[in-house]
C-alpha cells in the first residue's frame, strides 16, 4: 500500500476483508465501514489520504460509500500484489495487535480522565487514534528495511514486551536514522495540521517523572504503553509498578485502573472477534505465523467479487466520459496499465477506429487486413499481443505507445458472443505484462464488462441524440425549492424589520405608505421565486386579486420615488375591472417595462401610462395596458429579436431577459403585447389582458355549485 511521501505499508488481511464484505453489499452503512477501517493503522492513513483532509481526527470528513467501494478493490488487488515475506508476517500481525491494544487502552484511560481535556474534537476518539498510530514507525521500517529491522527486532525481542529501553532506541536510531517514534512523530507531522497527536507519540516512553507536567495525551498514551501488554493475559494483573505510574502519570486508584484494563480488555477482545482473529492469538510477543489468514483472504478477494463491485461502480457512472475515466483507474489500478484508449472493429471493412470516448486518438484507423501493427495481429489471432513480441513496430504502433505514456503497448480483444467488437490498447509498465499473465480470467472478466457496458453507453447516446435535450423536471424543482428556501430567509428577515420600523414610526406618517410598498414587494419577490418551485405544476395561488389601476399606481409611485426626474403621467380608466389574473404577474410585466423606458431616457423624459376597457379585438373582450415613452426609440436590429432572450448591451447586470420574461407572463394570460417604435420619437408598449373579472368567474363558479 502507499500513503503520502511515498511511505510503503503492510497491514493483516482481516480488517481489508471485511471491508470488502461490506462493499459487496447493497445496503452499506457509512458508519460501519469506519469502524472497520479504524481497526488498522495502514488502513486510517490510506483513507486518510484520498480524503484529502489535513486532520487526524476527520479523516473520514469527506469519505463517500462509493469513493470507499472503489479504494477497497484498490487496496485489495495492491495487497494482493505485494505480499510480505512470510518471515515478515508474523511481525506484522504482532504490530498491529499492538497498535490496536495500545489503542483501546487510550481510549479507556480518556474516557476515565476527571480533568478537563480542552479539546474541540472528541478526545477518546483523538486518544484511540494516538494510540493506534503510536507504533506505525516500526511498521515503516519493517517495511521498508525488511529483513535488516526484522533481525534488529529478534535481536530485541526481550523487549518488545517488558518495555523499551533507551539504549534500544539509541540502536535504532543509529542504524535506520530515527527511532521509531521520531518517525511515526514526523510522519503524523507531514499529515496532520494539530501538532498534539505527533508530540505525544515523540515524547510518550521518557521517564514518567519528566511527563507529569506534560499534556494530557501524552500521559494518556504513556500510560497507555505501559499497561496495554497485560492485555494479554487472560486475567489481566497488573504489577505494583503499573499501579505507580499510572497514579503519578494521571491520579487513578487501583481499582480505577483496573476497571480501565478490564474496559480495554473487552474491546479488544469484541475487535478481533468481529475481524475472524482467534482469541488465542491475543499474545503481544507469541503471534504465531497464520497462512490460513492469507488463504482466507485470496478466497475473499475473487475476480468474481473484484468484478462485482467494479460493475456496480461503473454502473453508477453518469456520463461517459465519467465512466470512461473509470474504466482507466480500474485497468491501471489492477493490471499496472497505463492510458486507455479504445478501438471500434468495423467487421464490414476491416478496420478499426478509435471511439469518440478517447478524443486524444480521435483520427486514427488500423487496417486489419494489412496485419502489421499489432492491434490487427490481436484481432486476427485473438488475444492479447504486446508490443514486445515485435522487433521493429509499425509507425501507428509507435504514436499509441508514446501517447499512451508506458514503456510499451498491450491490446486486448474486447468480445461479445464469440465476436470481438473492440480493442482496448494501453500502455504498459515495468510488470503489467505479468500481472496480465498471471490473472488472465480477470482480465477476460474484466474484458467482457468493458465491451457490455461500451455498447450500453453507446445505445444510450444514440437514443439521447435521438430524442434531443431533455429536462430533468424533478431535479430543476428540487433546486429551485433550495434556492426559495435560501432567499426566503433574508426576505422574512427584511420583513420582520420593516414590521418593527412601522411600529416605531406614527401611525399617521407619511413613511407607512412607503413601507407599506417595499412590503408589498418583498412579498412580490418571495413570489416569484415560489413561482419556480412549482415548476411544471398548474398552481397559480395570486389569480383573483389583480386590481388594474391600483398596481400602476403602486409601481409608478414606487418608479417616482427612485426617478424623480422622470417625468410620470397617469391616463387610468375608472372602469376597468378587477381581473381574475395574477397581481404579482401583472406587476413583474409593468417593472420591466418601466424600467427599460427609465433606463432609456435622459433626465427629461417622459413617460405615460394608460389603462382602457374593454377593448374589442375579433369579438373577444380584452384590458389594455399602455407604456409611452418619448425616448430614442430601439434599434432596428433590437427590435427584430425584441422578444427573445439574447445578450443585452447594458451591461453586466443586464442580462437581456427582461422583455423574454414579460412575453412569456403576457403569454401565459392568453393575453397580447406589441411593440411600436420610432428612432428618436420614442416607443409604445400595448399589452392586452383578457377580461375576465373576478365577479364574473365567482358567478359562474355559483352558476355551477347550483346545477
Amino acid at each position: 500500500m502507499l500513503v503520502r511521501s511515498g511511505m510503503h505499508l503492510l497491514g493483516i488481511h482481516q480488517p481489508l476483508g471485511k471491508l470488502l464484505t461490506l462493499v459487496e453489499k447493497e445496503s452499506c452503512n457509512r458508519q460501519e465501514l469506519i469502524a472497520t477501517i479504524e481497526c488498522d493503522p495502514t488502513l486510517v492513513l490510506e483513507f486518510m489520504r484520498i480524503s484529502a483532509e489535513d486532520s487526524l481526527s476527520n479523516w473520514h470528513k469527506n469519505l463517500t460509500i462509493e469513493a470507499a467501494k472503489a479504494f477497497t478493490i484498490t487496496l485489495c488487488i495492491e495487497t494482493l500484489r505485494k505480499q510480505p515475506s512470510s518471515k515478515a508476517q508474523p511481525l506484522i500481525e504482532q504490530l498491529w495487535l499492538q497498535s490496536v491494544a495500545t489503542a483501546v487502552t487510550c481510549e479507556s484511560i480518556v474516557q476515565n480522565l476527571d480533568q478537563k481535556t480542552g479539546s474541540d474534537t472528541d478526545p477518546t476518539h483523538i486518544a484511540y487514534l494516538t494510540g493506534l498510530l503510536s507504533a506505525m514507525g516500526q511498521i515503516q521500517l519493517l517495511s521498508s528495511e525488511g529483513e535488516a529491522y526484522q533481525e534488529f527486532l529478534k535481536a530485541h525481542t526481550a523487549n518488545q514486551v517488558s518495555g523499551i529501553s533507551e539504549q534500544e532506541l539509541i540502536e535504532e536510531a543509529e542504524q535506520f536514522g530515527k527511532n521509531r517514534f521520531e518517525l511515526t512523530a514526523d510522519f503524523i507531522d507531514s499529515i496532520d495540521s494539530d501538532a498534539l497527536v505527533s508530540e505525544a507519540i515523540r515524547f510518550h516512553y521518557l521517564p514518567v517523572d519528566s511527563l507529569i507536567d506534560s499534556h494530557w495525551l501524552v500521559r494518556s498514551l504513556a500510560l497507555a504503553r505501559i499497561i496495554s501488554p497485560m492485555l494479554k493475559s487472560a486475567s489481566h494483573r497488573l504489577t505494583d509498578d503499573c499501579y505507580h505510574k499510572s497514579y503519578a502519570l494521571l491520579g487513578f486508584e487501583r481499582s480505577q485502573l483496573d476497571r480501565i484494563v478490564a474496559g480495554a480488555h473487552d474491546r479488544l477482545t469484541l475487535i478481533k472477534l468481529e475481524l475472524g482473529i482467534p482469541e488465542t492469538r491475543s499474545s503481544l510477543d507469541d503471534v504465531q505465523k497464520a497462512p490460513e489468514a492469507l488463504a482466507t483472504f485470496r478466497e475473499s478477494v475473487s475476480d468474481a467479487s473484484v468484478i462485482s463491485v467494479i460493475q456496480g461502480y461503473l454502473e453508477r457512472q453518469e456520463t461517459a466520459s465519467d465512466w470512461w475515466a473509470s474504466v482507466e483507474k480500474f485497468a491501471r489500478l489492477m493490471f499496472g496499465l497505463k492510458n486507455c484508449f479504445l478501438f471500434e472493429f468495423n467487421r464490414h471493412h476491416q478496420v478499426l477506429m478509435a471511439s469518440d470516448f478517447c478524443a486524444s486518438v480521435s483520427g486514427f484507423s488500423v487496417s486489419v487486413e494489412a496485419a502489421q501493427s499489432i492491434l490487427a495481429r490481436c484481432v486476427q489471432e485473438r488475444r492479447i499481443v504486446s508490443s514486445n513480441e515485435l522487433p521493429d513496430l509499425p509507425i501507428v504502433d509507435r504514436q499509441l505507445s508514446r501517447l499512451a505514456g508506458g514503456q510499451g503497448l498491450v491490446c486486448i480483444p474486447l468480445s461479445k458472443e464469440s465476436e470481438i467488437n473492440a480493442v482496448l490498447v494501453c500502455g504498459t509498465g515495468e510488470d503489467s505484462g505479468l500481472h496480465l499473465l498471471t490473472n488472465t480470467n480477470l482480465m477476460a472478466l474484466f474484458s467482457d464488462l468493458i465491451i457490455r457496458q461500451y455498447q450500453e453507453h453507446v445505445l444510450a447516446e444514440k437514443v439521447a441524440e435521438e430524442k434531443g435535450p431533455s429536462i430533468d423536471l424533478d431535479y430543476y424543482q428540487r433546486r429551485a425549492r433550495e434556492v426559495a428556501h435560501e432567499i426566503n430567509n433574508p426576505l422574512s428577515i427584511v420583513q420582520n424589520y420593516m414590521k418593527i420600523l412601522s411600529l416605531k414610526l406614527d401611525e399617521e406618517s407619511s413613511v407607512q405608505e412607503d413601507l407599506e410598498t417595499i412590503s408589498e414587494e418583498i412579498s412580490r419577490i418571495s413570489g416569484i421565486v415560489q413561482k419556480f418551485t412549482e415548476l411544471g405544476t398548474d398552481s397559480d395561488p395570486g389569480k383573483g386579486m389583480a386590481d388594474i389601476n391600483e398596481i400602476v399606481s403602486d409601481i409608478v409611485s414606487v418608479f417616482k420615488g427612485a426617478s424623480p426626474e422622470t417625468k410620470f403621467v397617469l391616463q387610468l380608466d375608472d372602469v376597468v375591472p378587477r381581473l381574475n389574473q395574477s397581481r404579482d404577474a401583472i406587476k413583474q410585466i409593468l417593472v420591466n417595462l418601466l424600467r427599460n423606458s427609465v433606463e432609456a431616457l435622459d433626465e427629461s423624459g417622459c413617460i405615460v401610462i394608460g389603462t382602457s376597457s374593454p377593448v374589442n379585438v375579433g369579438g373577444e373582450l380584452f384590458v389594455e395596458i399602455m407604456i409611452s415613452d418619448d425616448g430614442p426609440g430601439i434599434p432596428q436590429a433590437v427590435a427584430a429579436k425584441l422578444f427573445q432572450e439574447v445578450a443585452s448591451e447594458k451591461g453586466f447586470e443586464h442580462q437581456g431577459l427582461g422583455l423574454s420574461i414579460v412575453k412569456q407572463l403576457v403569454d401565459e394570460m392568453n393575453g397580447v403585447i406589441t411593440c411600436r417604435s420610432r428612432r428618436g420619437k420614442g416607443t409604445d408598449f400595448q399589452i392586452l389582458i383578457p377580461q375576465i373579472s373576478v365577479e364574473s368567474t365567482n358567478s359562474t363558479s355559483k352558476s355551477k355549485d347550483t346545477v
